[in-house]
């Protein structure tokens, strides 16, 4: 019996505003995705967690490492690109194995400006500067939990630096027990690959509506084309058995889905 292996190639986060709203399949990794994972294999003793993503939430990172800590599992983590909060998804394996020519950056922790508020005050910005450097202790204790206390000045000087650990370093420092060994190489997916059986649920009934909606649309326009062919052959008709026939007026309409007729 083969191993389950849950992949992480997508952005870590809980969730895609713009998936909502469009009620789409969630393109993230979250914690949902592994807890669905984790009931659809209640079973198994081992499970292998495949990493090639930029990261993304460190604040969700961390509720997945502490999931798959605490599933009572042996894990196994395969890294190809661990960037970023990545890194912690990867620290969750008791075994891991990081391949030849991977990514592994390590930074300090930021927040997309994008997303802030326009105008922010003085003590907001000190209210977010506490936020991050209270989440960037978290994330060195992870490592250091991990890796080694010893490791702690070592690391935090690298990730000042933002840098991209090479696989011998990743080993050296601890964040790997060792080199992944395969034949196969693994793709580098930007988004989402894996469906749990929500997100495969979800997308079948949404391709669904897109088929029913393009059935009634090509059903419409069959009418709107039946409607004229109709008129043409009652107009012909009439003009050829009488010239001085009044042309009856036909009223034909079909209404269209974006509202029109």
């Amino acid at each position: 019996m083969s191993t389950p292996t849950l992949v992480c190639d997508r952005d870590i986060a809980p969730n895609d505003t713009f998936a909502e709203m469009f009620d789409e399949a969630q393109p993230v990794f979250s914690a949902t995705t592994v807890r669905d994972f984790l009931d659809l294999h209640k079973d198994a003793t081992d499970i292998i967690l495949e990493v090639r993503s930029d990261g993304g939430s460190t604040s969700e990172a961390r509720i997945i490492y502490d999931m798959l800590k605490g599933c009572g599992k042996t894990i196994t983590t395969h890294g190809y690109k661990v960037n970023s909060s990545a890194m912690i998804l990867f620290l969750a394996g008791e075994n891991r194995l990081i391949s030849q020519n991977s990514d592994s950056i390590i930074h300090p922790v930021w927040v997309d400006a994008f997303g802030l508020p326009w105008q922010l005050e003085a003590q907001d910005l000190r209210m977010f500067a506490n936020e991050i450097e209270a989440e960037q202790v978290k994330l060195v204790d992870i490592y250091c939990s991990v890796i080694g206390e010893d490791k702690r000045v070592e690391v935090t000087q690298l990730m000042a630096q933002t840098t991209n650990l090479s696989s011998d370093e990743s080993v050296r420092l601890g964040f790997s027990t060792g080199k992944l060994v395969t034949k196969e190489k693994s793709e580098n997916s930007n988004r989402s690959v894996v469906y749990t059986n929500k997100m495969f649920a979800a997308a079948m009934l949404n391709k669904k509506n897109q088929n029913q909606m393009a059935a009634k649309e090509e059903s419409r326009m069959d009418k709107v084309l039946e409607t004229m062919s109709n008129m043409a052959k009652a107009f012909v008709t009439k003009n050829e058995t009488k010239t001085d026939v009044k042309v009856e007026t036909v009223n034909a309409s079909a209404e269209l889905a974006e509202g029109g007729s």
